[in-house]
């Protein structure tokens, strides 16, 4: 599902919910079905992919300016090196060397520090923040391959599709931000932040604002693009959307064909029944997972 897709549904389940919300008992909500519009999650617009390609393109220069100088916790430890390779060291690091016997040695009748203690410090770049830059990057280089192979399976059909009126430039205005988009991606994977980030657990998942997302302007950015666009962060909702969205399709075509509901039963938008010619049938949605029973 492309992102553009997951906004479309998220849109249409708060129509679902609202008209469901203004009919409240069964009869009336099944009577009136017709009147629920919901539109094809597949259904696009040149202009629009437009619009998302420009966004996409901004925000990977974002990106780039925050790899080139990213956030990085700076981490101290102390370790045992020996003593002509540590150079200077502090006077707490020289109290503990002095209570260890077992790092001295004996040289020409004096004892002598042979290991020390020496505090080093390391730079982290795998923090938090960046590790969401890197599950950014990671979603939109999957984003942007669907488009292209979207857009390349179309090329054939121009000229063949009465719905939509495709032009040859319009397609290749497209083909051709998509391959820049993704020769930056490219450049940003090729980057030492993405591969050293991309070493850790990269999937998508739910994003909580810490002071960096919320006050660097270039994190904050990226931020704001992912929590305008990415409106599903677990299967789990997805697949429930996706169940509710395509329940009320199959009422819709159940209204279309006449199938009246059954009087004989105690009814629940959970559990319904109809009547069809000599049918009764039995629509049912499974409170386990996301299934509908038919």
């Amino acid at each position: 599902m492309k992102i553009i897709e997951g906004i479309q549904l998220k849109n249409t389940i708060k129509q679902i919910k609202e008209y469901q919300d203004n009919h409240k008992s069964i009869t009336s909500l099944y009577s009136d079905v017709e009147q629920l519009n919901i539109n094809s999650l597949q259904s696009f617009s040149f202009q629009t992919d437009n619009d998302f390609f420009d966004e996409v393109s901004f925000v990977l220069s974002v990106i780039n300016s925050i790899i080139a100088h990213p956030h990085i916790v700076t981490k101290g430890e102390d370790i045992i090196i020996r003593a002509e390779l540590a150079g200077h060291i502090s006077q707490d690091s020289f109290q503990k060397v002095f209570k260890e016997s077992n790092l001295w040695k004996e040289k020409e009748l004096d004892m002598v520090p042979e290991y020390v203690y020496y505090h080093q410090q390391q730079d982290e770049l795998k923090i938090y923040e960046n590790i969401f830059i890197g599950m950014l990057i990671r979603i939109l280089d999957q984003e942007i391959n669907k488009y292209s192979e979207f857009y390349v399976s179309i090329l054939p059909s121009i000229g063949s599709r009465h719905d939509l009126v495709l032009e040859d430039e319009v397609i290749e205005n497209a083909l051709l931000k998509i391959e820049k988009l993704q020769r930056k991606l490219g450049h940003i994977k090729h980057s030492f932040f993405y591969k050293e980030i991309s070493k850790c657990d990269l999937s998508r998942k739910s994003i909580q604002p810490t002071n960096i997302l919320l006050k660097d302007r270039l994190y904050n950015y990226c931020f704001k693009f992912y929590r305008k666009f990415i409106v599903y962060e677990d299967k789990e909702s997805l697949k429930r959307d996706f169940r509710t969205f395509y329940h009320n399709l199959i009422l819709k075509t159940f209204s279309y064909h006449n199938f009246l509901l059954d009087d004989d039963y105690e009814q629940s938008l959970e559990n319904l029944h109809f009547i069809f010619k000599d049918l009764k049938v039995n629509l049912t949605l499974n409170k386990d997972n996301s299934e509908i029973l038919l």
